[in-house]
């Protein structure tokens, strides 16, 4: 089983006990408003959850070239084929399957 399909059919079970909780409720209005609500908080989970895990790790931007830890990631980038900077048409293209963010500072703003 792929984490897609795992991570999907997690998403589905809780959204389903979400909407069983609306039902008690609110009946089937609250099936409805559940389902809206579910779908609202995974949105926003996904849309924000690189710039959680950003934050959480406390990830700042390396601009110093003569630190170790930037020739390393220049030269991974450079044998895996991949920039060392990611601009915002990579980072969206390759990560974000197309949607950009605002800005390059809002991906590496923390």
């Amino acid at each position: 089983m792929s984490n897609y399909f795992r991570t999907a059919l997690l998403l589905a079970a809780l959204t389903a006990i979400f909407m069983v909780g609306g039902f008690l409720l609110a009946g089937a209005q609250g099936i409805v408003i559940a389902l809206v609500v579910a779908a609202a908080i995974n949105l926003f989970a996904w849309w924000n959850s690189g710039s959680a895990v950003l934050r959480y790790y406390r990830a700042r931007e390396l601009n110093d070239p003569t630190h170790p830890l930037y020739r390393i990631v220049a030269q991974l980038a450079e044998r895996g084929g991949l920039p060392d900077r990611c601009d915002v048409e990579w980072f969206a293209e390759t990560l974000c399957g197309g949607i950009a963010p605002h800005s390059v500072d809002e991906v590496w703003r923390y």
